[in-house]
């Protein structure tokens, strides 16, 4: 048990790191709303989809096994975050926010990693 909240801490704190976590805090305090609670509930998700016990993830019917997730979500930064909380208000019907939160992050980082091999081409 000790073991794995040292391993949520040290992951806490790269995620914090990856997605600026004071920028990202303020930058979702600009429309009101309490953007380090916010920001405290991106970085749970994201340590929790890292963390999980469970060997895979179930997004949109399909199985992505943990090292994949684990390696998508350690490649997530501020740009990625505020891409998907802009993008998912656009969509209706969100039935369950943290899961379709870690897809969008998920589409993102495998979607920068493309843009920016066709870019240095």
């Amino acid at each position: 048990m000790k073991q794995k909240k040292k391993e949520i801490e040290y992951y806490t704190e790269i995620v914090k790191e990856n997605i600026d976590y004071y920028e990202l805090g303020d930058w979702l305090t600009e429309d009101g709303r309490d953007g380090y609670a916010n920001a405290d509930d991106i970085v749970g998700f994201i340590v929790n989809e890292i963390c999980s016990p469970m060997p895979y993830t179930i997004l949109r019917k399909q199985k992505f096994y943990r090292e994949t997730m684990r390696s998508k979500m350690l490649k997530v930064d501020i740009n990625m975050v505020q891409t998907a909380l802009i993008k998912m208000p656009e969509v209706d019907g969100i039935h369950d926010f943290r899961k379709y939160f870690i897809s969008t992050l998920y589409n993102e980082a495998i979607s920068y990693n493309f843009n920016e091999g066709c870019e240095s081409k």
